[in-house]
């Protein structure tokens, strides 16, 4: 059973018996999930992409648009990652009693659930495509343990119960491998970029929000490249670090979301270049393909930290 804890916290029960009814309950009610609105400053999200849709259509159809005209829905990943963790917090525990109910005679009385800071909506632009050829099969987190000795000491440390559990060794190379290919497609398009001759002109456009503003083209150009740049620095941050021998949990969630983060920044840098150079054949493909990248790392991910809290639940029913 799931119980809502932003209803509960304002006094309301709200129960639902699967994981997808509570997602939806939480996208309809609260406005989370990973589809949102691409208005700046707009904070309508959904677990649905046609709820999006619905919610542009009918902000077009106001009085005030607030910049909906050129509005599209799109997927953020670092919500994503944040809808599921509050999902997981929804999970009514049968072993702890909520603050508001009376608790049994000789009931131990435990706290709620505390969530942690959840990410911010990100307000670049993502690409939704199916994910093709993805192997999504289950990581095996075991170890070699040949020796006799080595064996004893790995049985020691799992009945240690104050030892962090560590989940270098149920990290797959495949997370790595894919944050690496993005990276090559980072470097490739930040040369491309590079190598473009932009004259120094403004022109007039008109922002989301309506608006006329000067755009300097040669300031674009150097955006974009700043863009990849920048993505390309979180991703080698972040495959440095899952190399770790002590990685805990904590710091794989916080790698997970910078490496959303920087992949669904990249997106705006190659549709600038798509926009502004006649050899951008192969760029809305390349761009598809860091959208299945994004998701199936976030899945990958997902696979660990699954695995991972099978192992603590493990490690406490021993």
């Amino acid at each position: 059973m799931y119980r809502c804890r932003e209803c509960f916290q304002n006094g309301t029960i709200v129960d639902r018996a699967s994981k997808g009814n509570m997602k939806s309950h939480l996208g309809s009610v609260h406005s989370m999930g990973p589809f949102r609105c691409s208005v700046t400053g707009c904070a309508y999200a959904s677990v649905r992409r046609e709820l999006v849709e619905g919610h542009i259509r009918r902000v077009r159809r106001g009085p005030q648009q607030g910049g909906h005209a050129q509005a599209a829905p799109f997927r953020c990943g670092v919500m994503d990652i944040a809808l599921q963790h509050e999902t997981e917090l929804c999970l009514l525990p049968h072993t702890v009693v909520w603050p508001n109910q009376a608790a049994p005679a000789g009931a131990p009385v435990a706290a709620p659930p505390v969530a942690p800071a959840l990410p911010g909506p990100s307000a670049a632009t993502s690409v939704t495509v199916a994910i093709s050829g993805n192997d999504s099969g289950t990581v095996d987190g075991d170890g070699d343990g040949d020796e006799d000795e080595e064996m004893e000491e790995d049985e020691a440390d799992d009945l240690d119960p104050s030892r962090p559990a560590s989940v270098h060794s149920i990290l797959v190379d495949k997370i790595v491998d894919l944050i690496h290919k993005a990276i090559t497609i980072g470097c490739h398009y930040r040369d491309r970029i590079d190598g473009l001759d932009i004259p120094e002109e403004t022109h007039i456009a008109v922002s989301s929000d309506g608006r006329r503003i000067e755009v300097n083209s040669a300031g674009m150009q150097q955006n974009a490249s700043m863009i990849l740049c920048h993505a390309i620095e979180e991703l080698n941050t972040a495959a440095d670090g899952l190399r770790d021998d002590d990685l805990q949990q904590d710091q794989l969630e916080e790698f997970a979301t910078r490496t959303c983060e920087a992949i669904s920044q990249m997106p705006v840098a190659l549709t600038w270049y798509l926009r502004n150079s006649s050899n951008a054949g192969n760029t809305e493909e390349d761009m598809a393909k860091l959208a299945s990248m994004q998701q199936a790392i976030v899945d990958e991910f997902d696979t660990v930290e699954e695995d991972e809290n099978e192992m603590e639940e493990d490690g406490d029913d021993d």
